[in-house]
């Protein structure tokens, strides 16, 4: 083997392994933290925790006080301007019964298997959305499957969202199998699969988008109709038709007219309302209506967005399923009110496939995937004062989840419209038979 050429496909991966270099320390100390500072003391001494116990609460209100499963406890509760009252949480009646099966174990030992379970549905989303991408291509490449594993794992919405016991994992695995589903044409299973998704967190609604086109959208469409229709109906058995009556028509519109202004919140409508607002909103928890043009801004962007997957669809039907289920889910956080740091880890998909697509085509996209994905791992809401001064680099830096997540997307879309390329391989080793394939 010619040594240049060993070191030319070696120096093609340099962004990759130096984002490789940066996450392993990340990932060593967030998951020391995660057992050191959560998992034991937990075990402990049982407390309540920020998102976890929210959950833990409402799985219990669903069944013994279904009347006040959106009544606050004292200050706990979300602020909503409008209504000029706190809301205990923002999820769906549906949700409140599905956290109730966490209630048949004590809530100490509950956290410890949720943490559990979202690690586990993280790793297997990133091996469905590998054979999603290229089926195959996961036992073909190990390394490959190891390294998409380790980068998900890495990025700080991962590892904060089971510090917190959120579901963003699940609803993240929920919308990956519905697309391994809809390219495996097994429409009325990826209906019932959108349909957990879209009770747990209402967002994995919008991946209907993906059934435009199909010969079997009809099949998903109805299945997906019928299992909402008939979990509502079964419902009602515990929770009362008016507890959805407030939560769709009165808690929902007027949700959605506001935002969070810490950093901690990196959504496009946030960001937006910080740059207007200034630094002092940074590290600032209130709720404030968004302005106007925020919000046309960001109803503006989702329709790009959402035209744009429309596009890719129709016309590169399965390539095209992939890139428009990341362009999507990329943009929940992105567009939504209140994106917490964790939520982002529904951009995981598009980080992934940026990630593959640049180890096949170039250092440049590699370098632009890396940086992205290096934004990921400082936890959103690390505020280094006195380091970011200048104006532009500081609101770049406090903003950039968001920014990350419009890099990914524009990449994505870049990488659909060069796929005239065949199938996607990846060296085995240096100075093998497809070394120069890039």
């Amino acid at each position: 083997m010619n040594p240049n050429t060993k070191y030319s496909a070696v120096r093609r991966w340099y962004p990759t392994i130096l984002l490789v270099c940066l996450a392993t320390p990340v990932l060593l100390y967030g998951y020391y933290h995660l057992i050191t500072a959560y998992w034991l003391p937990v075990l402990r001494d049982p407390r309540f925790f920020e998102d976890f116990g929210y959950f833990y609460i409402m799985g219990q209100r669903a069944i013994s006080e279904p009347s006040e499963l959106y009544a606050s406890i004292g200050q706990i509760g979300t602020w909503v301007v409008t209504l000029n009252e706190r809301v205990f949480h923002m999820y769906s009646p549906p949700s409140a019964l599905m956290f109730s099966l966490l209630t048949v174990i004590q809530i100490h030992h509950a956290y410890v298997f949720m943490t559990i379970a979202l690690a586990f549905s993280c790793i297997a989303s990133v091996f469905l959305f590998i054979e999603t991408v290229e089926p195959g291509l996961s036992r073909q490449q190990p390394f490959l499957l190891a390294l998409c594993v380790f980068i998900a794992l890495s990025v700080a919405p991962t590892f904060h969202d089971l510090y917190e016991g959120n579901v963003n994992a699940f609803v993240l695995f929920l919308c990956v199998l519905y697309c391994w589903l809809l390219i495996k044409e097994r429409y009325v299973l990826s209906g019932v699969v959108l349909a957990f998704g879209f009770w747990l967190k209402l967002y994995p609604v919008i991946l209907l988008v993906l059934l435009i086109g199909r010969s079997g959208w009809l099949k998903a469409s109805l299945s997906f109709g019928l299992v909402i229709l008939v979990s509502f109906v079964l419902s009602l058995t515990w929770i009362p038709f008016n507890a959805y009556n407030y939560f769709y028509l009165t808690v929902l519109p007027a949700y959605s007219e506001q935002t969070t202004l810490h950093i901690f919140n990196q959504s496009l409508p946030a960001a937006l309302m910080r740059i207007q607002l200034g630094p002092e909103a940074y590290l600032s928890w209130d709720n404030v209506l968004t302005a106007s043009w925020v919000r046309t801004t960001t109803y503006g962007l989702a329709a790009i967005m959402g035209l744009t997957s429309i596009y890719i669809v129709l016309s590169k039907p399965k390539l095209g399923t992939v890139a428009g289920e990341c362009i999507l889910m990329a943009m929940i956080p992105l567009i939504t009110p209140v994106g917490w740091g964790y939520t982002f880890v529904l951009v995981v998909p598009a980080m992934l496939f940026c990630l593959i697509h640049g180890l096949k085509s170039s250092v440049t996209m590699q370098a632009l995937t890396a940086a992205a994905i290096l934004a990921f791992l400082i936890p959103a809401y690390s505020a280094p004062f006195g380091i970011v001064d200048h104006f532009m680099l500081r609101e770049l830096f406090m903003n950039r989840y968001s920014i990350a997540t419009v890099i990914l997307v524009s990449q994505t879309i870049w990488i659909i419209g060069q796929q005239e390329r065949g199938p996607l391989r990846l060296p085995r080793r240096c100075g093998g038979a497809n070394e120069g394939h890039a």
